[in-house]
């Protein structure tokens, strides 16, 4: 079992169905960049990391990581379409401006693996 997959059962488990907002993600030396969005509204955790990456690479675009953001309506339930549009172009702008902030979400790689960005020091 994949850290994807551990993650997805308990966020469903805990919260029932809600709207993933994704993020692909290109990783360089000292750099990582937004290369794409979308949103998908998660109604059970039968899927797994495998379809999971083989959906992200359908898209065509390279990626070496994803960030997944779970939102959800304030009872519960997945995002309206209108509303997870909305909401995923707010989190591109932060995203752009401050890329500290997909550690704010679910980061995995390619293999499934759960990862966090931290800041390059550099020698003085």
């Amino acid at each position: 079992m994949s850290d994807f997959d551990a993650w997805l059962a308990a966020r469903f488990r805990d919260g029932g169905a809600f709207t993933a907002l994704i993020v692909l993600i290109e990783i360089g030396e000292s750099t990582v960049e937004p290369v794409a969005s979308t949103f998908a509204h998660v109604i059970g955790d039968e899927i797994g990391w495998r379809e999971v990456a083989a959906l992200l690479d359908a898209s065509g675009k390279t990626w070496d990581g994803v960030a997944f953001y779970a939102a959800a309506l304030e009872g519960g339930g997945a995002l309206t379409n209108d509303d997870a549009r909305r909401v995923l172009h707010q989190l591109e702008e932060q995203i752009l401006v401050d890329r500290a902030r997909i550690n704010a979400g679910h980061f995995f790689d390619r293999q499934g693996r759960r990862m966090q960005l931290e800041a390059i020091t550099r020698p003085s």
